[in-house]
């Protein structure tokens, strides 16, 4: 094989391993939000809504957190290596349960991420 070749194949391979990863960070990122969800009737956690690209507007008609985190894994497994996967509550009241007494479900989840992801757990 050719030295231009073994770059080449380097390449691909970095790239289909930063893109495993990326997916692999944004299922747990998402699944730790929707996990640390608070749950009257479960409405709040089963609406976050994840889409490639761009937000979603409006709100979906899930009672629990099953159906929302499913929709992680398949959207993002399904997403490219150069695209934002998004993920997105529109429920009126979910900038304050976010901002209210249970210290964030996005907040904490982003901070412990940047932590994992710089090497401090």
């Amino acid at each position: 094989m050719a030295f231009g070749d073994q770059i080449r194949d380097a390449r691909e391979e970095i790239i289909t391993d930063v893109d495993d990863y990326r997916k692999a960070v944004t299922i747990k990122l998402f699944n730790s939000v929707i996990d640390d969800t608070p749950v009257d009737t479960g409405r709040l956690r089963g609406n976050w809504q994840t889409n490639e690209g761009s937000a979603k507007k409006g709100e979906v008609d899930r009672n629990n957190g099953g159906e929302a985190k499913d929709e992680v894994v398949s959207v993002t497994e399904a997403s490219k290596p150069d695209t934002v996967v998004h993920l997105t509550n529109n429920l009126p009241y979910s900038n304050r349960v976010e901002f209210g007494r249970t210290g964030g479900m996005m907040r904490k989840n982003l901070a412990r991420i940047q932590q994992i992801l710089r090497g401090r757990k």
